[in-house]
């Protein structure tokens, strides 16, 4: 659980776990977009803008890492993963 007081020790080898699941660019970027707010304090949206080139982007001012205007894009986001049409 993200919010408890269970203790995790995050090592090297978690790092390179994660670095081999990055890819160094996207073959299908038609398949991707990009959501992300410039006031993320985590991510630097320039670079997610880079790595995301060809994508559907979406780069809204200010916000947060939690993505604070999350239900304005759910419609439209189920749509894109073809989880739903736009019939209602």
């Amino acid at each position: 659980m993200i919010y408890s007081d269970e203790c995790f020790h995050f090592s090297s080898e978690h790092v390179a776990q994660v670095i081999s699941m990055t890819l160094p660019s996207l073959r299908q970027p038609e398949n991707f977009w990009l959501l992300i707010e410039t006031g993320d304090e985590l991510l630097d949206h320039r670079q997610a803008v880079l790595h995301y080139q060809g994508a559907r982007q979406t780069v809204l001012p200010g916000g947060d890492h939690g993505f604070s205007r999350w239900a304005e894009f759910l419609d439209e986001v189920l749509e894109f993963a073809r989880l739903r049409t736009g019939e209602v």
